[in-house]
């Protein structure tokens, strides 16, 4: 798993590749953390993701759920 913030002013692309399990939720949810602490828009691109549980799921909803932040996830896996 690996996490890429690539930041833009207020704004702000976080690349994640590998696993969005429970396995690697802690480290996405620190790297997703640092890029909301500057940034008001982000991006989360998820072409790199090769799969996906519950507790992933979970910590997509929960960034979405900052009323503070506009949070985007793109080429999520089908």
């Amino acid at each position: 798993m690996t996490i890429e913030i690539h930041p833009q002013g207020k704004t702000a692309r976080v690349v994640v590749a590998g696993e969005l399990t429970v396995y690697s939720v802690a480290e996405i949810k620190a790297g997703l953390s640092d890029a909301m602490a500057t940034a008001d828009d982000i991006e989360v691109d998820l072409s790199g993701v090769t799969e996906v549980d519950t507790a992933g799921v979970q910590l997509m909803l929960i960034a979405k759920r900052n009323p503070d932040k506009k949070v985007v996830f793109s080429n999520h896996p089908k």
